[in-house]
């Protein structure tokens, strides 16, 4: 078996989108959401993840991907993950445009246009988290989305979280990249040593955490 190594990322961006505030954007956030409530609102989470070119595309073990729960109530949530096609901006993505800056529409508001919008390339990961949840939560293991990146995307994944039961009134809200108490999203990827090597651990894409 090859020597292993084990690559840590946090998000290059993130942000949620929401359908009550179709033209408002949350970038700057120290949380992102999952959520649908009361009013039938419908929030995703967006985010973009540089995979370094020294990972192998091919032969990667795992790619966890994690996210460090700071708000939970006590409903299950049935929560899937697509690919994101269009390139977005942090700061001016909305439920209605990928960048309102220079204008692109979302071909379905919400990011919800299968093909233009999300891709059913690579398979899509579906799971359910349960209620009460508090500290780091492991969504699963997308390495599919990983290879896929590198080998078709020059190593930028971007991913949309959504929310797929409509329960009335769940709330699911993670901490962002732009947090300052710790538990960013990252993405644990473990993979062989690339030819050169690296230390056995390494950790990219730090962010200087904000206070929002």
């Amino acid at each position: 078996m090859p020597a292993l190594a084990t690559t840590i990322l946090n998000p290059f961006i993130d942000n949620h989108i929401s359908q009550v505030d179709p033209s408002l954007n949350f970038g700057t956030q120290v949380r992102i959401s999952l959520r649908n409530t009361s009013l039938n609102n419908t929030i995703s989470s967006l985010l973009t993840f540089e995979i370094p070119s020294s990972i192998p595309s091919v032969g990667i073990i795992t790619a966890n991907f994690f996210l460090t729960i700071a708000a939970s109530d006590s409903s299950a949530v049935d929560w899937s993950i697509h690919r994101i096609v269009p390139v977005w901006s942090e700061i001016q993505s909305t439920w209605l445009h990928s960048d309102a800056l220079i204008n692109p529409l979302w071909t379905t508001a919400g990011a919800l246009h299968v093909s233009d919008d999300i891709s059913l390339t690579p398979t899509p990961i579906t799971g359910t988290m349960p209620g009460n949840q508090s500290g780091e939560y492991l969504l699963g293991d997308i390495k599919a989305f990983v290879s896929d990146a590198i080998i078709h995307r020059s190593g930028k994944l971007q991913i949309k979280l959504s929310q797929d039961d409509q329960i009335d009134g769940s709330v699911f809200q993670f901490r962002s990249r732009e947090t300052v108490i710790g538990g960013l999203p990252r993405l644990v990827i473990v993979h062989p040593l690339p030819s050169g090597g690296y230390p056995a651990m390494s950790h990219f894409n730090l962010v200087t955490p904000k206070i929002i």
